[in-house]
């Protein structure tokens, strides 16, 4: 693949983010109507979902390229600045609003982060250091950089078995699966620190400098603490409330990509290996290309640390979701 074509080939990707990061800015910024972003994300994305072609079920083969790892690190710099949401900041914490601006910035910025847990995700599976440091500073922001830990090495290993919080049970609903996915996936994190420190690396404790959790924590005490140095006690409050509305997107989409695809008890504790029909595919285009093509999950949970732009797109045991990821979400 020569230079045009790879450029060719991350451009769906790169157009998507570049859009969505510019729609939230014009619309909070310029236009001062947050609603207009938030109505083509819920009604007009889903509608155009029904009308472009899904995406050919083959393989992606595109080569390693610098030009995809690309599409990831604007999307963190972007995210790190701000500058898509700070006009929100300023309008709420600076400026008088009213009720029905504040709420349209609030769920923007909600959109905008949980939306980036995609690109935390493709960056903290591929077992690059740098990525990884990245990844968890992205997902700090939202309060959530624990998630990395119970994702990578509790869900992805228990995923379709009562162990795993992430997966949906069959008659589960969203507002019953979300405490119990937050909770115990926060629980799940600081058990898989304990037994990587006590069982493998033969610490005596697990309250030890390398235990991720205790540095998850710092992280996010520390951003808490910029964030009220800059806005102040209302930032603050701005600011869980922009992660607790990305956190709530990001459990929406595993509560839809495993609902009731669980694995089958062989023996206590024992389930069958894990394959391509415990985890749901959508092929919808704007999706894929927004968030990374985790779409594919089969493929994903199979081969998780191929990058995104070379995932197998078609597993034909894995179950297909009716919608896109975004329509299924609201």
């Amino acid at each position: 693949m020569n230079k045009i074509q790879e450029l060719l080939s991350i451009m769906p990707y790169f157009t998507t983010q570049a859009l969505m990061y510019m729609g939230a800015y014009i619309s909070i910024n310029d236009w001062n109507q947050p609603w207009i972003f938030i109505f083509v994300v819920m009604c007009v994305i889903p509608a155009a979902e029904q009308l472009i072609s899904p995406l050919p079920t083959d393989i992606l083969k595109s080569e390693e390229s610098v030009y995809f790892k690309f599409v990831l690190f604007v999307c963190f710099v972007l995210l790190v600045i701000d500058w898509s949401i700070t006009p929100g900041f300023n309008y709420i914490t600076n400026k008088p609003c009213d009720l029905f601006f504040w709420t349209g910035c609030i769920v923007i910025s909600g959109l905008v982060h949980g939306h980036h847990f995609a690109v935390t995700h493709e960056l903290t599976h591929k077992q690059e250091p740098i990525g990884s440091i990245l990844g968890y500073i992205s997902a700090g922001k939202q309060f959530y950089s624990h998630a990395i830990i119970s994702h990578v090495y509790g869900h992805h290993k228990e995923v379709g078995t009562p162990l795993d919080p992430a997966t949906a049970r069959f008659g589960e609903s969203l507002y019953k699966f979300l405490p119990r996915s937050i909770v115990d996936g926060y629980f799940q994190a600081w058990e898989v620190e304990k037994k990587r420190l006590v069982e493998v690396e033969g610490y005596s404790t697990q309250w030890h400098p390398m235990n991720r959790m205790i540095w998850c924590s710092i992280l996010q005490s520390g951003f808490s603490v910029l964030v009220f140095i800059k806005f102040g006690i209302h930032g603050l409050l701005v600011s869980i409330c922009i992660g607790a509305l990305a956190i709530i997107f990001l459990e929406a989409i595993n509560y839809i990509d495993h609902y009731a695809a669980e694995r089958k008890e062989l023996t206590s504790k024992e389930y069958e290996p894990m394959d391509a029909t415990h985890s749901w595919d959508s092929y919808h285009r704007i999706t894929n290309y927004l968030f990374l093509n985790v779409g594919f999950h089969s493929s994903h949970h199979l081969k998780p640390y191929i990058p995104y732009q070379n995932i197998q797109l078609y597993q034909q045991q894995s179950p297909k979701l009716p919608q896109g990821i975004i329509t299924l979400s609201y």
